[in-house]
């Protein structure tokens, strides 16, 4: 839908605020690169098309190697009906001192039906710790830029309760 004194549509806002929050946290990606998950235009816009997947996570995980320097999982690990097996997978398939920036949705109200697992910051970095990862940087943010609550009463509700985690992971 185009916003006729704006000239944009709602989610343009949603993706150059979340890309530049990214941009800022993850810098460049330098190495060898695994996106879990389908093709996306955050990874694409962050320069993240090499080794790019899809499965169904739920029952096969698998990659090329295990020595990846890099691994991006965006908005994917709450969609698992088990996400400790996939933190095992990328704890499994990063080298010696590799980083996982990964990004999960805070539990909001009303709850995304499509989410398995939503939990908060100390859960999750519980999970982390399970599955041998450290926890190396942390950011909570809006998923959407401020201008975005012009372009309807949705899209203001999302500024005032949605938040997003993304953490920065090293397998020691």
């Amino acid at each position: 839908m185009n916003i006729p004194f704006l000239g944009v549509e709602p989610s343009w806002f949603s993706h150059n605020h979340r890309l530049k929050v990214f941009r800022e946290f993850i810098g460049d990606t330098q190495g060898r690169v695994l996106d879990i998950g389908s093709s996306n235009r955050l990874a694409t816009a962050l320069g993240i098309t090499r080794h790019t997947w899809e499965t169904d996570f739920n029952r096969e995980i698998h990659a090329d190697s295990k020595d990846y320097d890099i691994i991006t999982c965006f908005d994917v690990i709450e969609h698992l009906m088990n996400p400790l097996g996939m933190l095992d997978f990328i704890h499994e398939n990063l080298r010696q001192g590799g980083v996982c920036y990964l990004s999960t949705p805070r539990p909001s109200i009303p709850r995304n039906p499509s989410h398995f697992f939503e939990t908060t910051r100390p859960r999750w970095e519980l999970a982390f710790r399970y599955a041998g990862l450290e926890v190396v940087r942390y950011k909570l943010f809006r998923m959407h830029d401020w201008q975005a609550a012009l372009t309807g009463f949705r899209p203001m509700w999302h500024i005032l309760t949605y938040r997003e985690h993304l953490w920065e992971l090293r397998k020691p």
